[in-house]
């Protein structure tokens, strides 16, 4: 599901842009206020590699 201009600006509002603001905001820049503020309500989890080899596979994987 792509996400519609409008839920754009709902986000922003939510946020507490004002309205003019949220209009102006380039898209990628709101993406990312929007990232940590789903980051901060909802929280996040460590993911800990098993083993050393694990850690150096997940970083050579690209």
């Amino acid at each position: 599901m792509k996400p519609s201009p409008a839920w754009f600006r709902w986000y922003a509002l939510r946020l507490g842009l004002p309205y003019a603001h949220a209009l102006a905001l380039p898209v990628g820049e709101l993406m990312d206020l929007i990232a940590v503020e789903q980051i901060k309500m909802e929280g996040f989890k460590l993911k800990q590699p098993e083993s050393e080899d694990d850690f150096w596979a997940l970083l050579d994987r690209r």
